[in-house]
């Protein structure tokens, strides 16, 4: 009899233990992110900006901000640039996460009303839309390492744009697809 009643008393503190911890509030930090712009190499085209202010480019229309634990998305979040109601200042986001080492993925591009940006990972993203589009992505490691506020400034590099050739050529009547192959 003895030994069942520590049986079930060891059992109850070891479910009281592990409902204490779930009590336990996680410690969080504040993270500040500031995009301030983006990086546009366009390698040896005169007259071209090597950097753009993000408030002024007009070809950004959306920016995503994504912290990735492994492969599991802690914290997302989106601001458009016709809806201010989704930021305060473009580029600029605040948010709690808990302590502990990241991936923050952000991802700016030109948006349609029909074109939706999902961030399947921290290395890949999905459009709902086929379309060409001036893009631009950071992806770094973050360590939330206490509760003091952790403010980050970082800017994107363009990783797509549209290229447009026109040729005034006459085309083949049999010709349907035009191959172009691009080197450094």
């Amino acid at each position: 009899m003895k030994r069942l009643i520590s049986y079930f008393s060891m059992a109850a503190l070891v479910l009281a233990m592990a409902s204490c911890t779930e009590l336990l509030p996680q410690r969080t930090a504040s993270v500040h992110v500031h995009i301030p712009g983006f990086t546009i190499n366009q390698g040896e085209i005169r007259n071209t900006k090597a950097a753009q202010n993000a408030a002024d480019y007009a070809d950004v229309k959306a920016i995503t901000l994504a912290f990735f634990s492994g492969s599991e998305k802690i914290y997302e979040a989106t601001q458009l640039r016709n809806d201010p109601s989704t930021y305060t200042s473009f580029g600029d986001f605040t948010c709690e996460i808990p302590i502990s080492s990241y991936t923050l993925v952000a991802v700016a591009w030109n948006r349609s009303d029909s074109d939706v940006m999902t961030l399947t990972s921290p290395t890949a993203a999905a459009f709902t839309s086929e379309r060409p589009r001036e893009t631009f992505s950071v992806t770094q490691t973050v360590s939330v390492s206490g509760t003091t506020p952790l403010n980050l400034t970082i800017t994107l590099n363009r990783i797509s744009s549209m290229l447009f050739i026109k040729s005034t050529d006459p085309r083949p009547a049999e010709a349907v697809k035009i191959k172009t192959t691009y080197t450094q």
